[in-house]
């Protein structure tokens, strides 16, 4: 953490002495007066949540062709496309057809480039394949126990007996609703169909689905969270092709499951690796 603290300290000034600003948020924040610590810490908690989003995992050495995962809910969207041929297919369908209507003349450049040319409207209301998959990647993985304490005075639950007293700790076990087989049909199954037309299995009951949180106070990075795993999932899929594999390189049949008692990491119960090799550049 130390380091970390260092390395966006040196980075916010390096941003205040240059000549001409940027219009990313650490610039916008130096023209608002807003005080470096307070940058820092932003930058800082920004962090902390890419990591959770992001792709994590270890290059292992057998040919380079081996990607080891270990967690992070991009991680998981690869293992189960890497399952799922059908839901990989429409989601490599989604990411050409974005390519094609705005990548225009920057059809022959590097992968980064053309998705550079995707405008924020486009990642945020033409993916809906990629929405599905991640929320129901989340409805898979996201299982963990929250907790909250009641720090102000008793609470009363209108229409209940029940009082919450103050520095009572309030848990809730996710799993009850995203792995209810009354809410959604075989629960443990990677099925992103469910939340299309016609189905729509997480509006049979309220705060069906919960992996951005829920009421008054749900996920304030959501946006951006969702903006940079489908970044991710955008340049893995148009640039790699790749295959789950055993630590020996063979192919793996069942799909991974997720260690509920894992809740901060998610990792799968069982080691498994991506197979990859690179398209394009």
């Amino acid at each position: 953490m130390t380091r970390l603290y260092q390395t966006m300290c040196r980075y916010v000034d390096v941003r205040q002495a240059a000549e001409t600003p940027t219009s990313d948020a650490i610039d916008l924040l130096l023209k608002e007066g807003v005080e470096k610590d307070d940058i820092v810490s932003v930058s800082r908690l920004s962090s902390m949540c890419a990591f959770r989003n992001s792709l994590i995992g270890t290059v292992r050495a057998h040919r380079h062709l081996r990607w080891k995962c270990k967690y992070g809910n991009t991680s998981w969207i690869l293992l189960y496309l890497g399952f799922d041929q059908e839901w990989k297919s429409k989601i490599t369908t989604e990411i050409q057809a974005l390519i094609t209507n705005y990548a225009g003349d920057y059809s022959t450049d590097s992968v980064y480039k053309q998705l550079t040319t995707i405008p924020l409207s486009a990642w945020e209301d033409e993916m809906p394949m990629t929405d599905a998959v991640l929320r129901e990647t989340l409805r898979l993985t996201v299982n963990g126990v929250p907790l909250r304490r009641n720090l102000d005075k008793d609470i009363h639950i209108l229409g209940g007996t029940t009082n919450i007293p103050r520095g009572s700790f309030l848990v809730y076990p996710i799993w009850d609703t995203h792995l209810n087989p009354e809410i959604y049909d075989n629960p443990r199954e990677f099925d992103p169909a469910r939340f299309g037309p016609g189905r729509e299995e997480d509006k049979k009951a309220t705060l069906s689905f919960l992996g951005w949180g829920a009421g008054r106070h749900p996920c304030p990075g959501m946006k951006v969270a969702k903006l940079e795993v489908k970044m991710i999932v955008a340049f893995l899929i148009h640039a790699f092709e790749f295959n789950v594999v055993d630590a020996t390189g063979n192919p793996v049949y069942s799909i991974p499951q997720p260690d509920y008692n894992d809740i901060y990491h998610t990792r799968p119960l069982d080691p498994c690796f991506v197979k990859y090799r690179r398209i394009r550049q």
